[in-house]
């Protein structure tokens, strides 16, 4: 204990992260990926507290430059195979939560909503990506002409790829039906 007594704990005890702990911490972080990286332990008993949106509703989620470009760049896209879609960006769909796209189609009276991730670098987990879109299907299921959230990633690491989204689109205003094929990331090895 003598030679001890001066260091940094740097695990905490099981049982440390309690409720009220894990949201005492979280209001020290005004982002979630300082939260993340800084944090790890009460993040973790967050998730498994079941408290990580209560946690994290006073934190800003920062869209890093790379994120931004690829929403950018799948609008135009979109807008290519059809003018007529109507596009609007960071949309306030609740008090607390704002969604990265949503894809109005007016001829077909439905509006898509879109999530975008971008990489590992945002400290997103599965998790995290799963329950975040369990939310907005949630918020959006009783609006008129709305589909389910989709997931969108350029390569597919989170639900669908830009090409098999695109094609998505592409699909629906050829045969009047949306379909929704199974993303890359979940087809069986």
């Amino acid at each position: 204990n003598k030679v001890c007594k001066n260091m940094t704990e740097l695990t905490k005890p099981n049982g440390y992260w309690t409720k009220e702990r894990v949201l005492e911490e979280a209001r020290k972080f005004k982002n979630y990926s300082d939260f993340h990286k800084k944090s790890r332990g009460a993040d973790g008993a967050a998730q498994r507290l079941g408290i990580l949106n209560k946690a994290c509703s006073h934190m800003i989620f920062q869209v890093n430059l790379r994120e931004k470009k690829f929403i950018d760049s799948l609008c135009r896209k979109i807008k290519k195979i059809d003018l007529n879609i109507k596009i609007e960006k960071e949309v306030k769909i609740a008090k607390d939560s704002r969604i990265d796209l949503i894809i109005h189609l007016p001829e077909f009276e439905l509006s898509i909503p879109v999530e975008v991730k971008h990489g590992d670098s945002t400290g997103w987990t599965e998790s995290h990506v799963k329950e975040q879109k369990s939310r907005y299907d949630k918020i959006l299921r009783n609006r008129k002409g709305f589909t389910r959230t989709y997931v969108v990633s350029p390569k597919g690491k989170w639900g669908h790829s830009e090409k098999e989204f695109l094609d998505i689109i592409k699909h629906l205003i050829k045969h009047e039906e949306l379909y929704n094929p199974v993303p890359l990331n979940q087809l069986a090895a």
